[in-house]
C-alpha cells in the first residue's frame, strides 16, 4: 500500500456546469482554503472520531483523509485539479460528484511512490474504464 498517491482530476463540461462544480467543491482544511475538498462532495458525519472516523471516509470517498488540491488554471470547458491523497486515490468520492453531474466527464490519473499508475474514467456515477500500468525506473508513465 502506497503512502502517498499523486492524482489528477480532469473534469470536463458546460461551462456553466463547470462553474457549479467548481464553487460545490471548494472547502477549507485546518483553517486553509482549498480548490477541492472531499468534504464538499460527502461530508464526514460529525459524531464520528478516531478509527470510526478514518473507516468511513475510506468506505465512502476511498481515502482516510481529505486533500489539499490547487485548481490548475481551468481551460474551456475543462477544470484541472492536482492533489496528493493518503494511501488510495479518492475514486468513490468522485463517483459521488459525477452522479451529481451526470453530463460532465471525470477522468483520474493517480501515482503512488512505487510507479503505479490508474487511470479511471467516470460518467454518471459509474466506472467507464480502467486501467493499470506497473513502472520500473526507466520508464515513464506519463
Amino acid at each position: 500500500m502506497a503512502n502517498i498517491v499523486y492524482n489528477e482530476l480532469t473534469i470536463s463540461s458546460s461551462p456553466s456546469e463547470l462553474a457549479e462544480i467548481k464553487r460545490m467543491l471548494v472547502g477549507m482544511i485546518d483553517g486553509m482554503d482549498t480548490a477541492l475538498s472531499l468534504e464538499s462532495i460527502k461530508p464526514t458525519p460529525s459524531r464520528l472520531v478516531g478509527y470510526a472516523r478514518e473507516k468511513w471516509r475510506i468506505e465512502n470517498w476511498g481515502t482516510s483523509r481529505n486533500v489539499y488540491a490547487k485548481l490548475v488554471v481551468p481551460s474551456e470547458g475543462r477544470l484541472l485539479y492536482k492533489f496528493d491523497s493518503t494511501h488510495e486515490q479518492p475514486t468513490k468520492a468522485i463517483l459521488t460528484l459525477s452522479a451529481r453531474f451526470p453530463n460532465a466527464d471525470f477522468l483520474l490519473v493517480a501515482k503512488d511512490e512505487f510507479g503505479e499508475t490508474s487511470t479511471t474514467e467516470i460518467k454518471n456515477g459509474v466506472v467507464i474504464s480502467e486501467s493499470w500500468k506497473d513502472c520500473t525506473e526507466e520508464e515513464d508513465c506519463r
